[in-house]
């Protein structure tokens, strides 16, 4: 619910200093729905990505748990980074860095996140572009699909977080009817048999490649 000007007012005199209380008018909050959906549209748009392809490649028959596991992973990684923010709120991860690391280690952490969150980021991008080229846009050369992209995500960047959440909230219903709808009318299509064997290509190729 949105406060008044003498609400904001009396929060201030009440404690709340000036650039905390700027910080949740501009920035705005979401709620865990939004961050459900949010995270939940991010994944599926793995579907269009060369990845689960890869998987299926060099697991065969065991890239369904496969993706389970790398997700198991994943989580632990995320769970450590979790404590660390809860240990030093108001502070960014980068900045939690230099306050365990020491200034100097904490700069090389945060420029190694730098460089590989760039580096995904490209990969990813090109890798969409070339999927949109080959299904929807036979046509248009590739690097105005990346450019297209580019400004779109630069607009959300000024627009942020908030807005992003609650545009995938919103896009999330459509999204569960497709998918259900897909689902259904390719029901007859499944072949559970191709299941097994259960370790697929063997338990060496799923070490392997369980990074993906």
């Amino acid at each position: 619910m949105w406060m008044t000007k003498n609400e904001w007012l009396a929060l201030l005199e009440s404690g709340i200093n000036r650039r905390e209380i700027n910080y949740m008018i501009t920035e705005g909050k979401i709620g865990t729905s939004e961050t459900i959906w949010l995270l939940v549209i991010t994944i599926s748009v793995n579907v269009f990505f060369a990845g689960p392809l890869i998987i299926i490649q060099h697991t065969g028959t065991a890239a369904w748990y496969t993706m389970l596991i790398s997700a198991c992973i994943a989580a632990i990684g995320f769970t450590i980074t979790y404590m660390l923010l809860k240990q030093h709120p108001g502070k960014n991860i980068m900045e939690i860095y230099e306050s365990v690391l020491g200034r100097f280690l904490g700069n090389v952490f945060s420029f190694c996140l730098i460089i590989v969150f760039l580096l995904s980021s490209a990969t990813r991008l090109r890798e969409f572009a070339e999927v949109q080229r080959i299904y929807i846009f036979a046509q248009t050369p590739t690097s105005h699909l990346i450019t297209f992209f580019v400004i779109v995500l630069v607009l959300l960047s000024f627009l942020g977080l908030d807005t992003i959440a609650r545009y995938s909230k919103l896009i999330s219903y459509l999204i569960i009817t497709a998918f259900i709808f897909i689902i259904i009318i390719s029901s007859q299509l499944y072949q559970v048999h191709r299941l097994f064997p259960i370790l697929g290509y063997g338990i060496d190729k799923l070490i392997l490649l369980m990074h993906y």
